[in-house]
């Protein structure tokens, strides 16, 4: 039966009439299309990416709210061209702002700090408070080495960099919301520090991330819990983590449940099979429980992957874990 505008929440329903805006920018081969292409895109296969030119946007849609992402090529004739006057349309309506800097390239940070400074004075001129984070990103190879190593000032370099882009932000009149080492090499990273993001955009985010939050501290036998859309797309997760358990195995097995996921979808719609509401799927040696959630018109699939006790008992309360679930959201 067809919904009634009239009847819906009226903070739902304005949520929805105006898209979000999130600003990526930073220097030219800090990452940045890189993070939208695992985040967003959720490109899968190893693609080579070129210096992202003039403005790259992308349009993507989470639970009914359009979100617009606008990555800024971080060539210098670019950051040239929108920071000097009348550069300020391209910060206009901009919700959420995310400074990538790129942790490898040490001799650009002085470059990357007054950036982000010229920045905040655009945002300073059009009077408006985004939200700022900074990912303080490719967070690998040598220079992950160097930072677990005691013996280096790593550590310090990175903390201290983060420190400089707070100051930057505090002397400007805004805050930095968060500071997040990010790496595509660590694409469960990456996921955590872009949901803080969604959750801005899309504050139903920040209900279902509470619920998963909850519901994996109250369950031990629960290692891994997902909540995606009908895309794949991973809206909120929570991972346990276990002394001695294979966490990286662990967070592969459940992206792989979401791809065969996908594919029982496909055959539940092909079939007509409505009546399935939920579904195991066995990786190797493991298990994922899966389930159909009905939310504001809107269908999502609740993934669990079960570590420890007993799987039959956990599968007998799912119902009572979805109709919950739905409640929430």
């Amino acid at each position: 039966m067809p919904s009634n505008p009239q009847n819906e929440p009226s903070n739902l329903k304005n949520e929805s009439l105006k898209p979000k805006k999130i600003l990526l920018l930073g220097l030219d081969n800090a990452g940045k299309s890189s993070i939208v292409n695992l985040v967003v895109r959720k490109m899968t296969d190893a693609l080579t990416t070129v210096p992202t030119k003039s403005v790259d946007r992308s349009d993507v849609e989470i639970l009914g709210q359009k979100v617009l992402i606008h990555d800024l090529g971080g060539q210098q004739k670019y950051r040239k061209k929108y920071v000097e006057k009348g550069g300020t349309v391209y910060f206009e309506g901009t919700d959420v702002l995310i400074f990538v800097v790129d942790l490898q390239d040490r001799d650009r940070y002085d470059v990357a700090l007054e950036y982000f400074d010229k920045a905040l004075a655009s945002i300073n001129a059009l009077k408006i408070e985004p939200k700022i984070y900074v990912f303080l990103h490719k967070f690998d190879g040598p220079y992950l080495a160097d930072y677990k190593d005691v013996k280096t000032r790593t550590q310090l370099e990175c903390d201290s960099l983060k420190d400089k882009f707070a100051d930057i932000a505090k002397a400007r009149g805004l805050e930095l919301v968060e500071g997040f080492r990010t790496s595509v090499k660590d694409e469960w990273g990456t996921f955590i520090a872009f949901n803080r993001v969604w959750i801005e955009v899309v504050p139903r985010l920040e209900s279902m991330q509470h619920f998963l939050d909850k519901l994996v501290d109250e369950n031990k036998e629960i290692g891994v819990a997902l909540l995606v859309d009908q895309k794949g797309t991973i809206l909120a997760k929570t991972l346990r983590q276990l002394p001695g358990e294979n966490m990286e195995e662990i967070v592969g097995i459940a992206a792989r449940s979401v791809v065969l996921l996908l594919d029982w979808q496909h055959t539940i719609e092909h079939n007509k099979m409505d009546e399935h509401q939920s579904a195991m799927v066995e990786i190797e040696d493991h298990s994922i429980m899966i389930r159909r959630v009905e939310a504001a018109e809107e269908t999502l699939f609740l993934l669990l992957y079960a570590v420890a006790g007993s799987y039959q008992a956990l599968r007998e309360r799912l119902g009572r874990i979805t109709f919950t679930l739905e409640t929430i959201i």
